[in-house]
């Protein structure tokens, strides 16, 4: 990397252009301002300022992050060529700061391999990333497979939902923010389960221009509408039992 001299962009070296693309980090911007507001809508906050679950049913609020083009751009985000150093994405960077001052879990999905584990945890605490709840690494004997990396993934959301409500989930590829995917014998097609989150956002692939999908995923019906629908059953099952109690009073 080598630096212009009107300005502190980072230049790539294969394609002599900024290795950030303006228009994404706008999109991240975006990104963060829809989670948040979203997750006000979840939960409320006590009077030191920390989240706690607003909706009956839910446990420990919790965000979920991938790690490679997340958190910290590898990539030039032009040509797609891998950078010599890691640099933190700072609106993701700032919402993972908000997200432990808030009291949320965090946790760390990554296809990186156990073998990486104490590099990653250094790049981690380089960039102030280091509190969190754990870190979900693939074992070195992975191979990796895009059917691998989503089951990998999809089966540490499951074991995070065991004690935690995930709110949101962060991942710049499909298999990031997707169910744990099921193959079948007869057909070629994959089927996808619960991916264990109440909202994904898909961030941009370094390699192409997509924008951030701001797209809630979780469930068939997601977490936050099985909850809400459960209120609401009971609700009507208690205007019913008062309305036949009226009645049998008339």
């Amino acid at each position: 990397l080598k630096m212009t001299k009107n300005s502190q962009n980072l230049m790539c070296k294969n394609c002599n252009n900024p290795i950030r693309n303006q228009n994404q980090l706008y999109e991240y911007t975006k990104v963060i301002r829809d989670a948040k507001n979203f997750i006000s809508k979840t939960s409320t906050m006590d009077r030191f300022g920390r989240l706690r679950p607003l909706l009956s049913g839910m446990k420990t609020p919790a965000v979920v992050f991938d790690i490679d083009e997340t958190l910290f751009q590898t990539h030039c985000w032009l040509c797609g060529m891998s950078l010599d150093n890691v640099i933190a994405i700072n609106p993701m960077r700032n919402f993972y700061k908000w997200s432990v001052d808030k009291n949320l879990a965090v946790f760390f999905v990554t296809a990186r391999t156990e073998a990486g584990r104490e590099y990653t945890f250094n790049e981690l605490k380089k960039h102030n990333m280091d509190r969190f709840a754990h870190l979900f690494m693939m074992p070195d004997t992975s191979n990796r497979t895009t059917f691998e990396v989503q089951t990998f993934k999809s089966n540490a959301r499951k074991i995070i939902s065991n004690k935690f409500t995930i709110l949101v989930n962060f991942g710049d590829q499909p298999h990031d923010i997707r169910g744990e995917p099921t193959r079948f014998k007869r057909k070629s097609t994959v089927s996808e389960g619960n991916c264990y989150a109440m909202k994904g956002y898909l961030l941009p692939d370094p390699t192409t221009n997509r924008k951030i999908t701001l797209v809630g995923q979780g469930t068939p019906m997601g977490i936050a509408f099985q909850i809400l629908g459960r209120q609401r059953k009971n609700k009507e099952n208690k205007n019913q039992i008062s309305d036949n109690s009226n009645s049998e009073n008339n």
